[in-house]
């Protein structure tokens, strides 16, 4: 019979003792500013709520709508309603959010390296939200549902921000900003990072569309926008000098200059 109680006890030491290792192996590889990314973030989640707030004074809402001002691939979606699909993208998305901070917590353990990532990450989504609210409310494109003529969307706010998609955006945001880094400090990781973060992207897409929330275009629009936050935030922080090493060694009656570095 299995001791319960001894398996988890050795389940707990042997995870405490490979988020140590971890922590001890892992490399500082972002240059933060508490101070200059704090008044980042901080400006962007008060714009982007500024907006949420004042959504209803913000948007025109203009419908009922033709579909037939739509162009051919994006009419397809007016009328699809799956409810099971969008349960599944929000769930999709609140995972995407989450596991940047879990997996760089696994790995780095909750250390001064952790919270420096995590600063980035909070940047990123920060950034991200912004940027997708000032779209939302400049282009105001009624949903598909909208277009459908749901009384739930015609008459609220939310049923004119379909351009573009916050879940898909936020979604590749994050997972980008967590593959990058993954990319970087654990290159042995290859090219999975990219694969889920493209797989669970694409899954959240689907729910969009397939429950009529967004067109083709949004999520599309969505994935390349958040994917382009996500990889470049972290990048535009990296610790260069400490990613690259320079070098001279003795060779025969001279010299090599040698110089190593990620990219």
């Amino acid at each position: 019979m299995i001791n319960l109680k001894r398996s988890f006890f050795l389940a707990a030491v042997c995870f405490i003792q490979l988020r140590a290792r971890a922590a001890e192996n892992s490399l500082s590889i972002y240059n933060v500013n508490p101070v200059q990314d704090g008044t980042i973030i901080g400006l962007s989640l008060a714009a982007s709520g500024w907006a949420h707030i004042n959504a209803d004074s913000l948007i025109r809402k203009r419908c009922p709508c033709d579909p037939d001002e739509l162009n051919s691939w994006d009419r397809q979606v007016v009328g699809n309603s799956n409810s099971s699909a969008a349960r599944a993208s929000d769930f999709g998305v609140t995972a995407a959010i989450v596991a940047p901070f879990v997996v760089t917590g696994m790995d780095t353990g909750f250390s001064e390296i952790f919270f420096e990532d995590a600063i980035i990450y909070a940047e990123v989504l920060a950034v991200n939200t912004t940027v997708l609210s000032a779209t939302k409310y400049s282009v105001q494109r009624p949903r598909p549902k909208t277009y459908d003529g749901d009384p739930g969307y015609v008459n609220k706010a939310d049923g004119y921000q379909s351009f573009y998609s916050g879940h898909v955006s936020t979604t590749f945001a994050a997972l980008s900003a967590a593959s990058t880094t993954l990319q970087i400090r654990h290159p042995e990781y290859g090219k999975w990072p990219w694969i889920v973060t493209g797989v669970v992207g694409v899954g959240v897409a689907y729910g969009r569309v397939a429950d009529g929330q967004h067109f083709y275009t949004d999520v599309l629009t969505g994935a390349l926008v958040g994917a382009a936050i996500g990889t470049s935030i972290p990048r535009l922080h990296l610790r260069r000098n400490e990613l690259s090493d320079f070098k001279i060694l003795p060779q025969g009656d001279g010299f090599w200059a040698l110089w190593t570095g990620q990219f």
